[in-house]
């Protein structure tokens, strides 16, 4: 798995649209809670320093590969 936040399915992406540069995405964390009590935590900061490192990386490889979009397994 690339990262923790690959294989959940789906994005809460807020009520408030924000420039992507008008954030420091290090920081951003997040709350998983499973029948309203939290189950796990996870800090975008631990993975490759910042999510867009692993967007890149993840492009990256698949190009290499000869691919242009994930599969599904």
């Amino acid at each position: 798995m690339v990262a923790d936040d690959a294989s959940s399915g789906g994005v809460v992406l807020g009520a408030r649209p924000v420039p992507l540069q008008a954030m420091d995405l290090r920081l951003a964390g997040c709350l998983l809670c499973r029948d309203g009590h939290l189950a796990q935590t996870g800090a975008t900061g631990a993975v490759l320093v910042s999510p867009l490192n692993t967007v890149t990386w993840l492009a990256s490889t698949l190009g290499e590969r000869g691919s242009t979009r994930p599969r599904r397994v």
